[in-house]
């Protein structure tokens, strides 16, 4: 459960009204973020959780009532909570039941039996919904999944009670689907919205300018972040940790044999943000990402040889982002990450990965149900393995190039052509992504169904036949 109490730990850093409330309660607040605001598009801030989370004296079961975010039907999704090691299936039966229940009540006038504060928040929402509007129950537990709790056997039982259950929908979410949750939100984070950073010593800083400071940093403080963001903390990178070999074991080495040598020969960090605040020895950063040192970062995450009382310094780089429009600080920090970058090779997908048509791209294929790998080492989450489910900039040029283009020689030989403008141009325009989107992800499954079930059959039918190399040649150009 160490990840889930981790993240309750941070919504608690990132929330100060949730300071005070009990585990059980941020640990709702955890499932809602992870649950319902993955798009970085859709804000939650304080406000809105204290309407979100109803649980409380005389709530009637429902833990969690809000208006789904990425509905463009005003869904009304009524939720509860168990925060806890075990859990059974009576248990989960029960606690939908019990929603059920008091959605039932709700509609039929039976306020009275649920606070004043549930009465608000459920009539509400339930003014907003229309006919064609979802009722969406969903059931979160920290415990992991039981083989003795069939999960669609009981959302059949429970739809059985509804007449038109095509407007009903049921989620029993356990602790590894809530921890999958996370991770793709915070994949999908554009920054780091609030952390702070220690360093060597009080105001202990060179400035250049108003915007920008160079500082040493603890590298116990930047294991800690990683460990607590993730990939998130590298958002604005050009390309997420990329397997570097000997250049990963030297940082290994160093970390191990020679840490206090570390800040001669590490290149260091560098740092992009909205807002910077040497307060003493901690450094208060607002929406950063670590663009130059991502692969630094990364092992000083995996290091077993760095802790609170092994710790050593690395200099960091913190410059503000500079311009008014989100347009304008994309550009700037595009910019910052490409300067700072030169310890590898970087690729032209590389340059691409955070400019604004490939974010939105992302998450014009992500509402279509497809996994858009923006940045060479990024991680597809495990829903997304299936071939035919995820891919990346290349992929879609490829495809795109072959069957919307009709070239199919380019898409093989010449593929760097979709870097080309009057290709690139309108395969990522963002006026046509969503077309585009629907388009790729048929393509993609027409690809994979080719490439693993055409083609092995088509190989074994004429493998005996006298023209079998050409045949097979010719397959698979």
């Amino acid at each position: 459960m160490n990840q889930i109490v981790d993240k309750i730990s941070a919504l608690r850093e990132k929330y100060p009204s949730l300071r005070t409330k009990p585990d059980y309660y941020v640990f709702s607040a955890v499932c809602v973020e992870a649950h319902f605001y993955k798009n970085p598009e859709n804000i939650l801030n304080e406000s809105d959780l204290d309407e979100i989370i109803v649980d409380g004296c005389n709530d009637s079961g429902a833990d969690i009532i809000l208006s789904d975010p990425d509905s463009e039907n005003c869904d009304l999704v009524i939720g509860q909570s168990k925060f806890s090691n075990r859990i059974n299936k009576d248990d989960v039966i029960n606690s939908l039941n019990k929603m059920i229940s008091f959605y039932n009540n709700m509609k039929a006038g039976h306020y009275e039996q649920v606070n004043s504060r549930v009465q608000s928040r459920f009539l509400t929402l339930i003014a907003e919904t229309g006919e064609e509007s979802k009722i969406h129950f969903v059931f979160y537990t920290s415990a992991k999944a039981s083989k003795k709790i069939d999960i669609e056997n009981i959302k059949k039982q429970i739809l059985s009670q509804f007449t038109n259950s095509d407007a009903i929908e049921i989620s029993i979410l356990f602790f590894d689907d809530i921890k999958k949750e996370i991770e793709t939100t915070e994949a999908m984070k554009p920054v780091v919205e609030s952390e702070k950073i220690l360093i060597d010593e009080t105001n202990n800083f060179l400035t250049y300018g108003e915007n920008a400071v160079i500082v040493n940093v603890s590298a116990f403080s930047i294991k800690q972040l990683y460990a607590k963001h993730n990939i998130s903390l590298l958002a604005h990178n050009l390309r997420y940790h990329i397997s570097g070999g000997n250049i990963d074991k030297e940082i290994r080495d160093t970390i191990k044999d020679e840490p206090e040598s570390f800040w001669l020969k590490n290149n260091g960090l560098t740092i992009i943000c909205d807002e910077f605040l040497i307060d003493g020895r901690e450094v208060h950063l607002k929406n950063f990402s670590i663009v130059n040192g991502g692969q630094t970062a990364y092992v000083l995450h995996k290091s077993k040889f760095l802790d609170e009382s092994h710790d050593f310094w690395l200099s960091c780089k913190i410059i503000k982002t500079l311009g008014i429009t989100e347009t304008e600080k994309n550009k700037f920090s595009l910019e910052i990450a490409i300067a700072a970058n030169a310890q590898k090779p970087i690729k032209p997908a590389d340059l691409k990965a955070n400019a604004p048509e490939q974010r939105s791209f992302s998450q014009a294929m992500r509402a279509v149900g497809i996994f858009y790998q923006t940045k060479r080492g990024e991680n597809v989450p495990r829903q997304f393995k299936p071939a035919h489910l995820h891919t990346k900039l290349l992929d879609v040029g490829k495809l795109c190039l072959a069957a919307i283009f009709q070239l199919p020689c380019k898409s093989r030989s010449k593929l760097s052509s979709v870097y080309k403008l009057e290709y690139y141009n309108p395969i990522f325009n963002e006026k046509t992504q969503k077309q585009i989107a629907v388009i790729c992800k048929e393509l993609l499954y027409i690809d994979d169904y080719f490439k693993e079930k055409f083609l092995k059959k088509f190989d074994t039918e004429n493998k005996d036949m006298p023209d079998a190399s050409d045949r097979i040649s010719f397959a698979h150009v």
